[in-house]
C-alpha cells in the first residue's frame, strides 16, 4: 500500500509531511509513524532465510512494526529508550517461534530505524542502521545526526561487477554469490555496525542526542530508499541532492525522482543495486 499525508499539527507550530511506497518485492517492510510530537521511520530487512509468519509476514516486516507499535504506545519514553525497548521486544518475539534460531544473525529479525521526539525548544533523535535523519536550516545549509554507514555497499559493489560481465537476476540475492555476501555481511551486524535485531549489543551502536530547533526549517527522516541512485556504490550518498530537491517539491519530488531514474535502468546498468526499485518511508517536518 501506498500513502502520501500532508497535516499541521493542532498549534500550527510545523507541518507533516509523510509518504510510504512499496517497491519492487512482495511486501513493503518500511514503515513510518507519527505519535503525537515523536515521528520516525523503520526499515525491515528480510532474514536470508526468507522466514515468514502464519500470515505471510517476514521478518523484516515484523521487526519494522514492533517498533511501530513501542512508539504508539510507550509516550512517556524518550526516542532513545523506545528503541531499546523495541530491540528488546523484537528478541522476546522471535523467542516465541521455535523455527528461529535467535544465534544466527541471517535468521534474526531485523531493521535499522530513526526516531525524534519534537519539544518546544529543542528535539531528542535516536537512529541505529542507514535510516536517516536531516537538518535542514533557514540558511539552506543541512546536517545528517548519527551514523551514515551503508551496510551493503560491499554487496552492491560485488553485484556491480556481476552485472558489467553479463550477470543478470532482478533480485540479486538470487544469485548465489551476492546471497553468501549478504550472510557474511549480516552475520557482523553489532560488532561492525548496527541494526535492531534483538541482540543487546545494539546499544553499543545506538546514536542518540540532544539539539536546538533554532534556525531549523525543517527535519527530514527517511529510509535508504529514499537515497538518490548512484553509479558509483563506494560514493557518499547525495544527501545535498536530497535537500535540493525536497526544497523544491518536497518529499513526493525527492521520491519521483529516485523512481524516475529506477525506471530508467531496469537491468541496473548505470546504477547497481539489489532490486528494481526499494521500499521507501519518509516523514519530513517543516517548521513555521
Amino acid at each position: 500500500m501506498n500513502f502520501e499525508n500532508k497535516t499541521k499539527n493542532s498549534k500550527e507550530r510545523f507541518s507533516v509531511e509523510q509518504i510510504c511506497e512499496q517497491g519492487a518485492g512482495l511486501m513493503n517492510e518500511d514503515v513510518f509513524f507519527a505519535q503525537g510530537n515523536v515521528f520516525g521511520v523503520a526499515d525491515g530487512a528480510s532474514s536470508s532465510n526468507d522466514w515468514e509468519d502464519p500470515d505471510g509476514k517476514t521478518g523484516g516486516y515484523r521487526a519494522s512494526h514492533i517498533v511501530e507499535h513501542v512508539v504508539r504506545t510507550s509516550e512517556d519514553l524518550s526516542p532513545r529508550e523506545q528503541l531499546l525497548k523495541a530491540n528488546k521486544r523484537v528478541d522476546e518475539e522471535m523467542r516465541e517461534h521455535d523455527d528461529i534460531d535467535i544465534q544466527d544473525k541471517c535468521s534474526v529479525w531485523t531493521t535499522t530505524a530513526a526516531l525524534v521526539r519534537v519539544e518546544d525548544e529543542s528535539f531528542l533523535w535516536a537512529q541505529i542502521g542507514d535510516s536517516r535523519i536531516v537538518l535542514i536550516y533557514k540558511d539552506e545549509t543541512f546536517k545528517t545526526l548519527g551514523s551514515d554507514l551503508d551496510w551493503d555497499i560491499e554487496i552492491i559493489a560485488l553485484w556491480q561487477k556481476l552485472v558489467q560481465k553479463g550477470v543478470f537476476e532482478e533480485r540479486a540475492r538470487d544469485n548465489s554469490v551476492i546471497d553468501k555476501q549478504v550472510k557474511k555481511v549480516r552475520s557482523r551486524a553489532n560488532a561492525d555496525y548496527g541494526l535492531l535485531n534483538g541482540d543487546e549489543r545494539m546499544e553499543e551502536f545506538l546514536q542518540s542526542g540532544e539539539k536546538p530547533l533554532e534556525n531549523v526549517s525543517a527535519i527530514l527522516l527517511f529510509t535508504d530508499g529514499l537515497t538518490i541512485p548512484k553509479e558509483d556504490p563506494r560514493l557518499e550518498d547525495d544527501i545535498a541532492g536530497i535537500v535540493r530537491l525536497y526544497n523544491e517539491g518536497g518529499l513526493s519530488g525527492v521520491k519521483d525522482r529516485i523512481r524516475s531514474l529506477e525506471k530508467s535502468d531496469p537491468k541496473f546498468q548505470r546504477f547497481p543495486r539489489l532490486k528494481p526499485s526499494d521500499d521507501i518511508a519518509a516523514v519530513a517536518i517543516k517548521f513555521s
